[in-house]
């Protein structure tokens, strides 16, 4: 009897599997067959799914995305002519492409930043600069290469980056956003006492900027909860003033150091790196 019911499970959890895309894992009765496609939409599907398994199967809904996908690299001959391609950030996570930024003002709170023409061209969205080792923020800082600047760089640009390098193919979820950049590190771990700093700063200045979204991917002292932890109290505070706030959540790491301390905080919205770069 034991076996019978250990064996009907392993049937139940292979049919469950079955039925799920690859590339998104959600449920999908239909699935299409990888090699009923086309090569290079076989390729494209294969280079951009987050598995390191070879994928044999795909959802309708995930087979449209990648047509659309294929359609948009087409247009740039340039790209579309190098092999392996990069899906542009709002169609890899479906979004909306009604809605821009346009009006809206995001802060990123970072090691550091570095003016790409993504966010500077044809016009500069970067309204505000401020450094929190600095008493003068001095905005040709930006221009200046340095080895702590690429991760804010990143950020912003995929958030709020409009392609211009690449005529409008790889921009941001909201390309129409203002942006204000806020150093608040060097190079190494982040510690809190900076975030708070950097909070405050926004803070103070969020009705100069019309700051509404504040990003924060830095990490962090010790896990504590939010209700003795002084920087949660703060973003607690933002929220209150009508901020909305996201904070990084880098879920392949061990559960034990799993950011130590906005997650805790109940009004603050958590999203992965991998959500924000790779997939949905």
């Amino acid at each position: 009897m034991a076996e019978l019911t250990t064996e009907t499970s392993q049937r139940n959890t292979h049919a469950e599997s079955s039925q799920l895309c690859q590339v998104c894992r959600r449920n999908s009765e239909v699935q299409v067959p990888l090699a009923e496609l086309n090569k290079e939409l076989q390729s494209l599907v294969q280079t951009n799914a987050v598995t390191s398994e070879t994928i044999a199967r795909i959802c309708p809904r995930c087979l449209a995305l990648f047509n659309r996908a294929q359609e948009q690299l087409k247009s740039q001959a340039e790209i579309y002519g190098e092999g392996d391609r990069a899906l542009p950030t709002p169609l890899r996570m479906d979004a909306d492409e009604r809605f821009t930024g346009r009006g809206v003002t995001i802060a990123f709170l970072d090691s550091g930043f570095y003016a790409h023409e993504d966010l500077t061209a044809p016009v500069n969205r970067i309204v505000a600069y401020h450094s929190i080792f600095s008493a003068e923020d001095d905005p040709t800082f930006l221009q200046t290469p340095d080895v702590a600047s690429w991760h804010g760089m990143m950020t912003s640009v995929v958030a709020a980056g409009n392609g211009y390098l690449s005529d409008g193919l790889y921009r941001g979820i909201a390309p129409e956003a203002n942006v204000v950049l806020v150093k608040i590190g060097k190079t190494g771990r982040i510690p809190e006492s900076n975030i708070q700093t950097g909070m405050q700063w926004v803070l103070e200045n969020r009705d100069k900027y019309g700051i509404r979204i504040v990003n924060i991917s830095a990490g962090g002292d010790f896990e504590q909860s939010y209700l003795i932890n002084p920087l949660s109290g703060l973003v607690e505070e933002a929220v209150r003033r009508g901020i909305t706030v996201v904070c990084l959540w880098e879920m392949q790491v061990s559960l034990l150091v799993i950011l130590s301390y906005l997650p805790q905080a109940p009004h603050r919205v958590s999203l992965s790196v991998a959500l924000m770069i790779r997939t949905r």
